[in-house]
């Protein structure tokens, strides 16, 4: 394999987001073997997420390294135990790069009420340990939406924020949003009215707790 066909696999297979010290990854079974193991918890309050789905993928890049084609297939899954924690032991493939048949491994987490897990390195011939998730949960704000001081059919409003949104003209808005959100954190909610040819912008500064829902009222 040339210099540019193993810097190009280094960039393919480890570009996964940068996931433990060097201390967590330690030699396994003399290398015919590899075992990952972690914890799953919630963004905020740091408590365990049992039942989290963890999956164990493998990533075969396929034809010519310059194509940079990678196809990536679930091979085991875990649920996490009540304390949050999982574990794989699997026997990983070795690669051959005489016949281009290249593999890397990676973990994430699915659950549901939280936003999935970005991927994370698993390394072969390896014990990753300590190789966690910190999950986001799901949370809502309630946006009451109306307009209570008309002045014509081109009365307008938007509303925003990472979650959700809309707009509205004329002079009788009575609406509801439901804007789902990162839970456990503060979120900036904005919104701008236009009135009678006048432009006005609004924000306010929202904290919501985990599964729960924040009701709101615009006013206008």
């Amino acid at each position: 394999m040339n210099y540019l066909g193993k810097v190009l696999f280094v960039l393919l297979f480890l570009s996964c987001e940068k996931d433990n010290d060097d201390s967590n990854i330690i030699p396994y079974a003399n290398g015919t073997k590899s075992k990952v193991e972690g914890q799953v918890i919630e963004y905020g309050s740091n408590k365990p997420i049992p039942g989290a789905k963890v999956i164990l993928q493998e990533g075969y890049i396929s034809g010519s390294l310059l194509s940079g084609r990678t196809v990536w297939t679930a091979i085991d899954t875990f649920v996490a135990d009540n304390d949050g924690k999982y574990q794989f032991e699997f026997f990983h493939k070795e690669d051959d790069f005489d016949r281009k048949e290249l593999y890397a491994y990676e973990v994430y987490i699915e659950k549901d009420q939280y936003f999935p897990s970005l991927e994370k390195r698993a390394h072969k011939e390896m014990w990753t340990k300590n190789l966690n998730f910190v999950l986001d949960p799901f949370a809502w704000i309630k946006v009451h939406i109306k307009n209570v001081n008309p002045f014509d059919d081109r009365d307008y409003l938007f509303t925003s924020s990472h979650g959700g949104g809309g707009d509205y003209r004329g002079k009788n808005i009575d609406n509801i949003e439901f804007h789902i959100n990162r839970g456990n954190r503060k979120v900036e909610l904005y919104w701008n009215v236009k009135k009678n040819s006048i432009f006005k912008e609004f924000s306010d500064s929202l904290y919501l707790p985990a599964h729960d829902t924040v009701p709101y009222e615009i006013n206008y």
